[in-house]
């Protein structure tokens, strides 16, 4: 019996091993955990623990110069500028998708957003154009669907959703819209101009009333329900958060970051700080500008320096870079008189700065 018991735990043991291996191997396969780092000049890629996964061998001039720097991968690939056009490499650092497009956007669903000649269509991850340059402007995918400016026939321009086959599904009668997100999306119709929310057939299931309307995020939306004032619906149009605030983002892990002003006087001056899901501040609004919690820690800037604070607004690491991206896997790039390096959560440079 005791032979089997050991037995058991040695297959159970060598299961969990199998199970990281895969996870590993799934998370590097999509470049997840892939971070851009400069050296002598060039773009190279690093892993969390800032070991090089790819050698630096893209131009760090022309990096700066698009609009998709820092380079990050999605779906396995990664938008990188080459001789002044868009292409993507893959995580093995080859060019997987010839630089050809002016744009080129993340992967999602499968499919990426790309400009040429100033309209956007979709690629597939071989590069393929499978939904042909024709829009004006673009979402992304989500739900099987994507929200795209098209010009009818009568020569105006309306927003609507097409599926992957650039199939429009829904018509382009609305004058603004947003991506779906949790099955639904907000619209604006022509009507009193006011926002509503439609699901993934169309239909409108939150009737055209707000002024102004955000997309859902853990089962709530921002919309406006006052005169410049924001508080939260669920899907069934319920307020679950009173309009409060003058600015409103999605949550994330039971958190949204909200602005508040700084007098009711003159609304044009705000601070921002942060909330749980009943909307009491729990980091009172102190901030210039404030994002979404990452590794229990969230960027900040105040006095046009980023720096990072914890759940309770105290600032672990001081406001001190002229730019900062979100704490992945315990490492945060951050930019330093136009270097560019790694910090921990402690705000120790693991990977000093350079250019």
């Amino acid at each position: 019996m005791k032979r089997v018991q050991q037995s058991f735990v040695i297959l159970a043991m060598l299961a969990m091993v199998a199970g990281c291996s895969n996870f590993n191997f799934i998370s590097m396969k999509s470049g997840a955990d892939f971070m851009p780092f400069v050296e002598n000049g060039k773009v190279g890629f690093l892993d969390p623990q800032m070991n090089v996964l790819l050698q630096p061998q893209l131009s760090y001039q022309e990096a700066l110069r698009s609009n998709v720097w820092p380079y990050h991968f999605s779906e396995g690939l990664a938008a990188v500028q080459k001789d002044g056009k868009i292409g993507y490499i893959n995580t093995n650092g080859n060019m997987a998708i010839d630089a050809r497009y002016n744009w080129g956007g993340n992967f999602s669903e499968g499919l990426a957003r790309v400009r040429v000649d100033g309209k956007y269509g979709f690629i597939n991850q071989s590069g393929r154009m499978v939904i042909e340059p024709q829009f004006s402007r673009a979402g992304d995918f989500s739900d099987g669907l994507v929200r795209v400016l098209k010009q009818k026939a009568s020569g105006r321009k309306g927003w609507g959703y097409i599926d992957k086959n650039g199939d429009m599904i829904i018509p382009a009668n609305y004058i603004d819209a947003r991506d779906f997100s949790e099955g639904l999306a907000a619209v604006q119709t022509s009507t009193h101009r006011e926002w509503g929310y439609i699901d993934t057939d169309g239909k409108m299931v939150i009737k055209p009333q707000y002024p102004q309307a955000y997309s859902f995020s853990e089962g709530k939306a921002a919309v406006e329900l006052e005169y410049k004032q924001l508080g939260y619906i669920n899907p069934k149009a319920r307020v679950v958060i009173p309009s409060t605030y003058l600015d409103a983002g999605k949550f994330h892990e039971g958190k949204a970051v909200v602005s508040m002003p700084d007098d009711n006087a003159n609304l044009d001056v705000k601070h921002y700080g942060y909330i749980d899901t009943t909307g009491e501040f729990f980091v009172d609004p102190k901030f210039d500008k404030a994002f979404a919690f990452s590794d229990s820690l969230a960027r900040v800037v105040k006095g046009h320096k980023y720096g990072y604070v914890n759940r309770y607004g105290k600032f672990i690491i001081q406001p001190m870079f002229d730019h900062a991206w979100d704490f992945h896997k315990g490492a945060a790039l951050v930019e330093v008189k136009g270097r560019y390096a790694y910090i921990n959560t402690e705000g120790i440079f693991i990977r000093d700065p350079s250019r």
